[in-house]
Formats: structure tokens, C-alpha cells, sequence
């Protein structure tokens, strides 16, 4: 379900233009209305198999045969003649369209006549060509024109893709496992270009994955429908949704928007480990006799190991999986780039020669406490705060951050020529990756302010500050903490009126608790910094505290 329930009148519903008959724009088409009466059967044409109906808003599917009951069919559009309709989508009908002198073909997608006049949906329709505009990616379908043929057809002209989806592909189960990684390794590359121009997609699933033969390669992935794509710096963070709405398909949302919660690019990130598991096993993670139970599922439910349905699943690959389809948001790979690494090592992994004769186990290593020590330590503290993985006070400076990463990742490096036992070799890889985020979120200021801000780390903040972040955008960054953290405002208020009693009546220990306690509510407020550090260094003055 990739839109709204619809809630239009039966008696306002339009004809649809694939089946003639009147349903809600969001339903279904019912049974396409028979051709004329055929030709005697020694001239006949042979049938013609109808593909499935697309349930994606592009072109996903090859041509089908044209009714012929379609009004827009032979229509001019700019250079082009459609010559038939190739999808229908909850916002609008996809139709194949050729230049009649180059025989150059393109699709056109037209928004449903019924939505035409709904502002907030046009915006929506266009939003979609020039977020992928702003993107520009080759594993992205390209939009070359957008316009209106009068008075109401709202249309967007985009490259016509010849090939399969990623759902028909699936539909004869697992897939072969080489050709599924290279899939992900493309949708990765895709998707961090994506999250780059601080957009999410948000509906990612096999139907939305395109297949095509290109750059001498049978599967070269376009991914497309971007309609209900999400802008992180839109104005308010809209994603011109009305709350309470459904968004996305539930096979394939994240725990967080099945709950409401805002998005991010960790959200792709989960659905494209529910395609890998597909991938990997010919059937998804979760299911459920309705859509609250899906959604519930995906809440409370743990994954079953991809091995228990198809042993030969690559432990590595397997490991991939499961940590994109973690339930935290910050239990995942943080970045496409990091999902695509591991990816790559079982990609190679999977492409090593294979010995003809097994060779004879090797025995297993004896214990070195040096690597117990440390990899079951990384490992407690893997699913913690950056802070506590890397042993840092929650003040530590950029230096000390960028040295304890360091030092943590030759740790674990070295143990590559030490013979480890196969549980210690397969957390190499998680740990590594999950110290190069911690470093690259606690050691770059900007990532930092954010970082700290959400955990109430106000002496986080405080080594931002110092950093040179400028005034303008501390306070940008707090209007965003505040709009996403209501009530926060009020209670640091409240701690602050204590405070300033506090301070006038020289109880300055009880003025600076409650300083830090209204920091911990509102760590973006620049003003109240300086009057916290301003008491902390008249304290450190007198010799009380600080």
C-alpha cells in the first residue's frame, strides 16, 4: 500500500481509463473490458499473454495490448504519440509514448484526473521529478520533462524502462545468490546518492527495482517511483502526508514508520534488508494474516536466520541481513556505504574457488585472551552509545575521539593474522565498521552537535560550540530539535526560573544543577550555555566548584 485509503463518494469516483469502469482511484482495476468480436479464426492473431498489472506508479512492466476504449491513446504530448498504457499506480496512469519520425520511446505518467484539483497532491506528483533531478544517478530512472496538457492532465515525461522488476524476478524464489548481492550492490550505490541530496524514498521494495540490459549487463538496476520520497531540509520536515497515514508497503517499512516515528536514510536501510532477506531465502522476514499484525510484527518480532530456510546462505551475507533488519534505528549500518562494504566482502567471499576435496578441519584455535578480551568488550559495547564503545568521557575533545578510533581499529586490524575461532572472525567486520561511525559521528562538530543533542549531552554541545559552529546555525539546529522534541522547551524553562532564584539568593551548587538540568532539555541554547559556563568559571574564581 504505497497511498492513502480513499474516502471519495461512490457516485464522485471516476471511470478508470485502463478498465472503463468506475472504482476509487486508489483501488484496484477490475477485469479489462473484451477487444471487438475477433477475426475469423484463419486470419486470427495469436493471443497475446497480458502482463500483471503494475502496482508501482512507473513503468514497470513490458506494453500490454491496447483496448482501445483509452481517450489519451494516439493523443500528441509535446513530440511524442502515446500509443498505449504500460501501468496504474495509486497517483496516476503510465503510458508508453513514441517520436513518430525517430521511433525514439519514452513514458509518460499522468496524474489521475480525480486528484487534479487537490494542490497538496499536484506539489506531491512534482516533487517526485525534481527530487530525482536534484539526485542524477545512473541506477535511477531519469525525468526529462514535466508540464500540463489542458486543462488538468498533469504529466511527467521519464525514460522508458524495457526489462523486469525485481518482484518478477522473485517470483521464482531465491535468487542466485551472486546475482542477488550485485543487486543490493547497486541499490546500495543508488541509495547513498540518494541519502547525499538528504533524501529517504521510503517505499523501497522488488516492484520499485527495475531490471534492465545495459553497460553489457543482464541486470542493471533502475530505481524508481520516488512519489512518496521524504525531503530532510523540506520546510517543517513535510512530507506532504497527513499524519496517521500509511506510507510506504507494509512487507517493507521499518519499525519506526510503522509507528509514526520520523525517517531517515536508516529507514531504506531496513527495507533493503527485507529485499536482501527475500533475496536470499525466496520469502520475506515477516508476515501476517492483516496489515496490523505485518505491522506489529515488524515492532516486536526477531528475524529468523536467512540459513534456516536456505542453509547456504553466506554467513557474512547472513550477518548483513540481519543487521540491517535490526529494530533501532541506531542498532543498523548508519550509511548505505557501510551496508555496501559488507556486501562486498561476501560478494568475494561467495567468488572464492571452491576446493574440488574438502580439506581436513583445522583445529580450532586455542584461546588467546588478548582477542577474547578485547573483541567481547567491542562486542558488549557494540549496541551502546558512541561514547561508551570507544571508552570516551562524554566531554572528550576531537583529538582524543580521532586517537581512540584509531588505536581500537589497529587493535582489531592486527587480530586479521592471529588464527581466531569462526564466531571472533565474523565480528571483525560489524566492529570495525560500527568504530568508523563512531568516529566519523563524535569527530566532525556538525555530526557531533546532533548526535549530542538528542541524548541531552550539553558538554558534547559545549566542544561543538568551542569548535567554531556558527551562531546561525545552532540556533537552526535547535528550532529542528525543538519542533521534532515538544515539551522539551517548557521543562528546561521550568529549570531555568529555578536557576535564576537560585542564583540570587547565592545557592550557586543548587543554580548549577538545575543549569545542567534545563541544558540536558534544551543542549542547543546558546544563551543558556553562557550562563552556565559564566557561574562555572566565577565558581572555579572563588575555589567552590568547576
Amino acid at each position: 500500500m504505497t497511498e492513502p485509503f480513499d474516502t471519495t463518494p461512490e457516485q464522485e469516483w471516476p471511470i478508470c481509463p485502463a478498465c472503463q469502469k468506475r472504482h476509487a482511484v486508489l483501488a484496484p482495476c477490475g477485469t479489462v473490458p473484451p477487444a471487438a468480436k475477433p477475426a475469423p479464426a484463419a486470419v486470427a492473431a495469436p493471443e497475446q499473454p497480458e502482463a500483471a498489472p503494475s502496482t508501482g506508479d512507473l513503468p514497470v512492466f513490458p506494453p500490454r495490448p491496447s483496448t482501445g476504449s483509452d481517450p489519451m491513446v494516439g493523443r500528441m504530448v509535446g513530440s511524442f504519440k502515446i500509443t498505449r498504457p504500460i501501468g496504474r499506480g495509486g497517483m496516476g496512469t503510465v503510458y508508453l509514448a513514441e517520436h513518430p519520425a525517430i521511433g525514439s520511446k519514452v513514458a509518460i505518467k499522468f496524474l489521475h484526473e480525480a486528484m487534479a484539483s487537490n494542490t497538496v497532491v499536484v506539489g506531491r506528483f512534482y516533487e517526485e521529478a525534481r527530487v530525482v533531478n536534484l539526485i542524477g544517478h545512473e541506477h535511477i530512472v531519469a525525468i526529462f520533462d514535466l508540464s500540463l496538457l489542458p486543462p488538468n492532465r498533469y504529466f511527467i515525461v521519464m525514460e522508458y524502462l524495457d526489462g523486469e522488476t525485481l518482484g518478477a524476478l522473485l517470483q521464482s524464489g531465491p535468487v542466485e545468490p551472486r546475482l542477488g548481492v550485485a543487486i543490493l550492490l547497486q541499490l546500495c550505490d543508488a541509495l547513498q546518492a540518494v541519502h547525499a541530496r538528504g533524501v529517504v524514498h521510503r517505499d523501497l521494495k522488488p516492484d520499485n527495482v527495475f531490471l534492465v540490459k545495459r553497460q553489457g549487463r543482464d541486470h542493471f538496476v533502475k530505481l524508481v517511483d520516488f512519489g512518496i520520497a521524504k525531503l530532510r531540509d523540506a520546510p517543517g520536515g513535510s512530507s506532504h502526508t497527513a499524519a496517521g497515514m500509511l506510507v510506504g508497503t507494509p512487507e517493507y517499512m521499518a519499525p519506526e514508520q510503522c509507528d509514526n516515528q520520523p525517517v531517515d536514510a536508516r529507514t531504506d536501510i531496513y527495507a533493503l534488508g527485507v529485499i536482501a532477506y527475500e533475496l536470499a531465502t525466496g520469502r520475506l522476514p515477516f508476515s501476517g494474516k492483516s496489515i496490523t499484525q505485518l505491522l506489529l510484527a515488524h515492532l516486536q518480532e526477531k528475524p529468523k536466520p536467512p540459513r534456516e530456510f536456505a542453509p547456504s546462505v553466506n554467513p557474512i551475507f547472513e550477518m548483513a541481513i540481519l543487521r540491517a533488519l535490526e529494530k533501532r534505528p541506531e542498532d543498523r549500518f548508519q550509511d548505505m556505504a557501510a551496508l555496501g562494504a559488507v556486501l562486498k566482502e561476501a560478494l568475494a567471499a561467495m567468488s572464492a574457488p571452491q576446493a574440488v576435496a574438502p580439506a581436513p578441519p583445522a583445529p580450532e584455535p586455542a584461546d588467546d585472551p588478548f582477542v577474547a578480551a578485547l573483541l567481547e568488550g567491542l562486542q558488549l559495547r557494540m549496541k551502546a552509545s558512541y561514547y561508551e564503545l570507544l571508552e570516551l568521557p562524554l566531554d572528550a575533545d576531537f583529538a582524543a575521539v580521532r586517537a581512540r578510533a584509531s588505536a581500537l581499529r589497529r587493535d582489531l586490524e592486527s587480530l586479521r593474522i592471529r588464527p581466531l575461532k569462526p564466531e571472533q572472525a565474523m565480528l571483525l567486520v560489524p566492529l570495525l565498521h560500527r568504530i568508523d561511525t563512531a568516529a566519523a559521528v563524535l569527530g566532525v562538530p556538525s555530526e557531533r552537535l546532533a548526535y549530542d543533542a538528542g541524548r541531552g549531552n550539553y558538554l558534547g554541545v559545549t566542544r561543538c560550540i568551542a569548535s567554531g559552529i556558527p551562531d546561525a546555525v545552532l540556533a537552526s539546529r535547535r528550532a529542528a530539535f525543538m519542533a521534532e522534541h515538544g515539551g522539551k522547551d517548557e521543562e528546561a524553562q521550568r529549570h531555568l526560573a529555578r536557576a535564576q532564584v537560585a542564583r540570587a539568593l547565592h545557592n550557586e551548587p543548587v543554580a548549577l544543577a538545575e543549569y545542567e538540568a534545563a541544558l540536558a532539555q534544551d543542549p542547543l541554547n546558546l544563551s543558556l550555555h553562557q550562563a552556565y559556563w559564566g557561574l562555572r568559571r566565577q565558581l572555579a574564581g572563588k575555589g567552590t566548584r568547576g
